[in-house]
């Protein structure tokens, strides 16, 4: 059963997920709706984790930064923000494989700007491993309205592993100063696999732990019916032009196979339970008919 969300619609959303799992789609379909602006990973927030003390004080600081944010963008100025040659907001990081050729970066830095926001505008932006970092934290403040975005472990990992990412490797870094549980997996000696499987379970578990601060979404549900997208971040939010742009088509056939057999002995073992909690199919042999994850 995923988490509900209860509160009143809030108009600073903060995104967040297991990396490759959609929440840079989730951030730039936020962005389309109306009076509605959506920052996918600003890199200046990487500079106020490392200039804060804690992980309190870095939370603080992010709500700060969606205040001095806000006030720019009100009287005309300009933000950093990854965006398109053309400035749109970016659905997907990375060009889709064709040939086998290397999946490259298709979005910049740049100065953006947008006229016309009211002064109630929502205003909403996107981090994986940092926000889950200090999810506690920022649930604490009470501020902002969570999403939360997961996906199946093997598709997640085969993305990873068909980029050139820290985590690509099993690192995290921008998650690993304030969150000891992955920094000390991040550091450890796990064989590769086992790592990354390991990350989306900390992941998972960390996102069970909140209940219903925040709401949770599957890349598979939502992106078969983009409205549990929408209903989430609030009634009041929709872009009746967005569609669903899927990335491309990656033969992961052995890989994501190989991930599978895996997760289901580590699951057998008792030692991805969050991730079941998620993606019980992991409990059945993965050769066996209705392994592959449903979506309801």
């Amino acid at each position: 059963m995923l988490n509900s969300w209860d509160r009143p619609v809030a108009t600073d959303i903060l995104i967040t997920g297991i990396p490759r799992s959609g929440t840079t789609l989730a951030a730039a379909l936020i962005d389309g709706c109306p009076d509605t602006v959506c920052l996918s990973e600003p890199e200046h927030q990487l500079d106020l984790m490392r200039a804060s003390g804690s992980a309190s004080e870095f939370a603080t600081n992010v709500v700060q930064d969606y205040a001095r944010i806000r006030y720019i963008l009100l009287a005309g100025g300009t933000t950093s923000d990854r965006r398109t040659s053309e400035g749109k907001a970016v659905s997907n990081y990375f060009s889709r494989e064709s040939n086998g050729s290397p999946r490259l970066a298709i979005y910049s830095e740049t100065e953006w700007s947008r006229h016309g926001l009211s002064g109630n505008f929502t205003l909403g932006m996107k981090h994986n491993a940092l926000y889950t970092s200090i999810l506690p934290e920022l649930i604490a403040l009470n501020h902002f309205l969570v999403l939360a975005i997961i996906r199946d472990p093997a598709d997640a990992i085969a993305s990873w592993l068909s980029l050139s990412l820290p985590v690509s490797l099993g690192r995290l870094p921008a998650a690993e100063r304030y969150w000891g549980e992955m920094n000390e997996l991040t550091e450890g000696s796990l064989a590769l696999h086992d790592k990354q499987i390991f990350i989306c379970e900390l992941f998972c578990k960390r996102y069970l732990s909140s209940g219903p601060a925040i709401h949770l979404l599957r890349f598979e549900d939502f992106v078969r019916s983009p409205d549990l997208l929408y209903s989430a971040a609030g009634s009041s939010l929709r872009d009746p032009s967005s569609s669903i742009h899927l990335e491309g088509p990656i033969d992961r056939s052995a890989l994501t196979a190989t991930l599978r057999k895996r997760l289901y002995t580590l699951a057998q073992e008792g030692l991805i339970p969050s991730i079941l909690n998620y993606y019980p199919q992991y409990m059945n042999d993965p050769d066996s008919e209705g392994s592959r994850y449903v979506a309801s």
